[in-house]
């Protein structure tokens, strides 16, 4: 029985995504905004069965290979994953009222599969991956409330590319090798 759901959950996932990809062709080509409004909330809805769906299957893929160790992470790792899915748009909108809808499903569906892919990868690595996508997040719903509230941020677009800049600069005079890719650097400690 496992093994007819795993094999039908990848039809489903790959009918899912087709339409999803076709809902957001849809948001683009019309201009009604009260109909863009209820695609966008189609778009949240699909996006969240299709990681449901997914960690499911991830969940049913350890349990018939005999992960049992890992089982609890993965179900622990879906529910705070979820959450932060399904809340993260709701905040974002009510921090920054202006963000493009459009955008931020998709948004929504890219850390959607993000995190199947780490679960499905490694779940402890995972683990890590959620605490800092989630600071990341954080982070990034307070940063249009700053600029708002700081009007002189909103006159120094040069300073946000410099960092950027100086920041990957950094990692490739300072990173560290692995597996051929300098991907992050440490400061006393600190690993970014």
């Amino acid at each position: 029985m496992t093994l007819l759901v795993l094999d039908l959950s990848k039809y489903i996932i790959v009918m899912l995504m087709a339409l999803y990809v076709s809902t957001a062709f849809m948001a683009l080509k019309r201009r009604d905004d009260d109909f863009r409004r209820g695609i966008y909330v189609w778009m949240e809805i699909q996006a969240l069965g299709f990681y449901v769906l997914c960690m499911g299957n991830v969940w049913l893929h350890n349990a018939k290979n005999g992960n049992v160790d890992v089982l609890g992470l993965v179900a622990l790792l879906a529910l705070l994953e979820f959450l932060v899915l399904l809340f993260f748009p709701i905040l974002l909108r009510a921090f920054y009222r202006d963000v493009h809808r459009l955008l931020l499903c998709q948004m929504q569906m890219l850390l959607a599969i993000g995190f199947v892919i780490l679960a499905r990868l490694n779940p402890n690595h995972a683990k890590r991956q959620f605490i800092i996508i989630s600071a990341s997040l954080t982070v990034f719903m307070l940063v249009p409330k700053l600029i708002q509230k700081c009007a002189f941020l909103k006159n120094i677009p040069i300073v946000y590319g410099g960092v950027g800049i100086g920041g990957l600069l950094l990692v490739l005079i300072r990173g560290r090798l692995v597996n051929g890719s300098k991907l992050n650097y440490s400061v006393m400690g600190f690993i970014f």
